[in-house]
């Protein structure tokens, strides 16, 4: 009796890592260019920034800004955080600005890369990634022991 060979395929352990850590740095592709170009610069945490949205004339919310001032040569620049990220006054910050313009700058901070909302699409790609890559080898496992228990060719023995 002869069985056609079937072909199986895998996702190798290494590919499945990689592709991780890429979703994992997604939250930091945003700012990529202030990462590899941008100068870096300490800052200080001088105060909070409240913006009220008015709807109707009624206070709708309200959202805290920190501001992080910076100096780049003698001027002064401020950085603003994430909507209710709150710093500690007084707190030291890195921030990495465009050296041709410093205006153009982020806040170096977890925080800021991670807790925002979307880091969700992180998380949901994650979820997705990992429970393809377990599905698919788990049936490609399936399919290789189904074939061998039929007593074709094992893939393995076949040239």
């Amino acid at each position: 009796m002869y069985f056609v060979r079937m072909k199986v395929y895998r996702i190798p352990p290494l590919l499945f890592w990689v592709i991780f850590l890429l979703v994992l740095l997604l939250p930091l592709s945003r700012e990529w260019k202030l990462l590899i170009w941008g100068q870096s610069a300490g800052g200080t945490v001088a105060e909070s920034y409240e913006r009220v949205d008015l709807r109707a004339g009624r206070k709708h919310w309200v959202e805290e800004l920190p501001v992080v001032e910076f100096r780049v040569g003698d001027q002064l620049y401020k950085a603003y955080g994430r909507s209710n990220h709150h710093y500690e006054a007084g707190r030291r910050l890195t921030v990495r600005y465009d050296a041709r313009d410093p205006s153009v700058n982020s806040i170096m901070s977890f925080q800021h890369f991670y807790l925002r909302p979307y880091s969700a699409l992180m998380i949901i790609l994650l979820v997705l990634w990992a429970a393809f890559a377990t599905s698919f080898n788990s049936y490609s496992r399936r399919k290789l022991k189904g074939f061998s228990k039929l007593g074709g060719n094992s893939p393995k023995s076949a040239s």
